[in-house]
């Protein structure tokens, strides 16, 4: 029941996004237990695709929609299992994420992974 869910999660995780300050790399938990991280693509106008990724594997995402700084996919399913809806709202660099899954509401927070640049220094 725990892989179903976090597949679940992890499908999820991957639509929440806003235009073009949405798009990279996301990571985060889901009800505090469930690790994630999410690669976000914007493919098009108010569209996003990406990759989740959890201690079970990676999934690739696509379908989702962006309105203003919120995401929303309805009717996905992962490895059989069928998910209800993926919200998403952002706040800076951080990202509330619910996910519909059997009748319940799973929440979660992300945050934007920053790269960390590295200059070398010339002698």
């Amino acid at each position: 029941m725990k892989k179903a869910f976090l597949s679940v999660i992890v499908f999820l995780l991957i639509t929440v996004s806003f235009a073009s300050s949405i798009v990279g790399r996301w990571s985060g938990t889901i009800e505090d237990q469930f690790e994630v991280s999410l690669i976000l693509k914007e493919e098009g106008e108010g569209k996003l695709t990406g990759i989740i990724s959890s201690q079970i594997g990676e999934v690739s995402i696509s379908g989702g929609k962006i309105t203003g700084d919120s995401i929303m996919f309805k009717g996905a399913s992962f490895n059989g299992l069928a998910v209800s809806y993926i919200k998403g709202k952002i706040a800076g660099d951080t990202m509330h994420v619910t996910v519909g899954f059997q009748g319940q509401d799973f929440k979660g927070k992300l945050t934007r992974v920053k790269n960390k640049v590295v200059s070398e220094r010339q002698p």
